[in-house]
């Protein structure tokens, strides 16, 4: 609508956009925010998922920071002892939150929920190696019941 009105600077958009290099932003993102070659907006994404880990764990335990889906597989298995749960990871369906957790595990395995063309591609192998971390670092590493934000 603003655009429509003629209150946006596309040239400032622009500008930046081509300044920090359209290819440091996603595809979609720099779609989303264009209407044909106009730019209409800076892509901006703040939503950040982290995998946290205790230090002196870790230490204890021996283990590096995991840094893929066998070393954060790893560190659950060997951190899961007694009472102590080796992960935490929302498991509740009806929270977008899980939602949003897979994702950003699953991105970081190339797993792609959609592919260029629109199509589903949940069955990739990159997915389904997804799909089995994600949930045997819940169901065998993770606390007991639905677990939500």
């Amino acid at each position: 609508q603003m655009y429509g009105n003629g209150l946006l600077n596309t040239d400032v958009t622009r500008k930046i956009v081509s300044d920090l290099d359209p290819k440091t932003f996603q595809s979609n993102a720099l779609s989303l925010t264009a209407d044909g070659e106009k730019r209409l907006a800076v892509p901006s994404d703040a939503w950040l998922q982290l995998l946290v880990y205790r230090k002196d764990l870790f230490a204890k335990a021996g283990l590096k920071p995991p840094t893929s889906y066998a070393s954060a597989l790893k560190a659950a298995a060997k951190l899961d002892k007694g009472d102590m749960d080796g992960m935490s990871l929302a498991t509740d369906p009806s929270d977008v939150f899980t939602q949003q957790s897979f994702e950003d595990l699953a991105l970081a395995n190339g797993c792609r929920l959609v592919n260029d063309k629109g199509e589903v591609t949940l069955d990739s192998p990159a997915c389904r190696t997804a799909f089995k971390a994600y949930d045997t670092l819940a169901r065998e590493h993770g606390a007991p019941g639905t677990q939500s934000v």
